[in-house]
């Protein structure tokens, strides 16, 4: 499994997430504030293995616009 680096970073107004399952399983894709915050959920069910895409608009879960500042991407699978 792998996470590349989000594209473009920094963005206006979107980025895209790429992932590579080693394994299909469920999935937990998410985007958190640097006090560990989860702010959306980007991808949240079951997935194939092989690459994957996902896209950030920089709104979190209720749809508001995300405070501009740095984000991190997490990625969590089965195992």
């Amino acid at each position: 499994t792998r996470l590349h680096p989000a594209e473009p970073n920094p963005f206006n107004p979107a980025t895209s997430i790429r992932f590579t399952l080693g394994e299909g399983g469920p999935v937990d894709l998410s985007i958190h504030d640097l006090a560990g915050r989860r702010v959306a959920t980007l991808r949240c069910d079951v997935l194939a293995a092989g690459g994957h895409l996902a896209g950030w608009d920089g709104s979190d879960d209720s749809g508001a616009t995300a405070a501009r500042g740095g984000y991190f991407v997490r990625l969590e699978t089965a195992g």
